[in-house]
């Protein structure tokens, strides 16, 4: 059996888990269930465990990164790309106080930086601890008619495979919708 847990803030506010319930949280997990990735081979015995962090918000890098390191963790993060610029000298207060319906915003994503940045990513990559998925390109309910599914599935996927070392296999749909053509182009791509 496979169970997935789906998060999306660390920190305060409606869609957050503070950072030391988190830690206990996931020190239970590793305690007690084989946690595993897509792809991953199955416990038969056991009931397994997908961490999936939706957003790629600044606070997965500063406060989940760190604690799946420590305890040799690993989770799936969804990437929406439009969202993600290459680095930042921003301070991690001033990333991690942009609230959660503000972050998409045009100047607020380019400015106050409260996205992970490409070389975040990366680093994270590069661990072993942190699996890339798409979660499209612009985070839009796909299943709206006037949704251009080839950028937001195929290009999505593309310029994560450009600006990471890893291959993209797994696509998280935005707000959790999809329909039979969504489905049908991420299953060929």
């Amino acid at each position: 059996m496979l169970l997935i847990l789906m998060y999306h803030r660390v920190g305060q506010g409606k869609h957050s888990n503070c950072p030391s319930t988190l830690r206990k949280h996931f020190q239970y997990l590793a305690d007690h269930y084989p946690i595993v990735l897509p792809g991953d081979p199955l416990s038969k015995t056991k009931i397994n465990i997908c961490l999936s962090f939706d957003d790629a918000s600044y606070d997965f890098f500063h406060y989940v990164f760190p604690i799946l390191s420590q305890l040799a963790m690993r989770s799936l993060l969804g990437v929406p790309v439009k969202y993600i610029v290459e680095s930042t000298k921003l301070s991690p207060e001033s990333r991690l106080s942009v609230p959660y319906y503000e972050a998409m915003n045009e100047g607020c994503f380019k400015e106050k930086v409260p996205f992970c940045t490409w070389e975040e990513l990366n680093e994270m990559v590069k661990s072993g601890c942190v699996e890339v998925a798409s979660h499209s390109y612009e985070h839009l309910n796909i299943t709206k008619k006037s949704c251009d599914l080839q950028n937001e599935v195929i290009h999505s996927k593309e310029i994560l495979e450009k600006n990471l070392p890893q291959k993209i296999s797994t696509f998280i749909y935005p707000f959790g919708k999809v329909n039979p053509l969504a489905q049908n182009l991420v299953e060929k791509n």
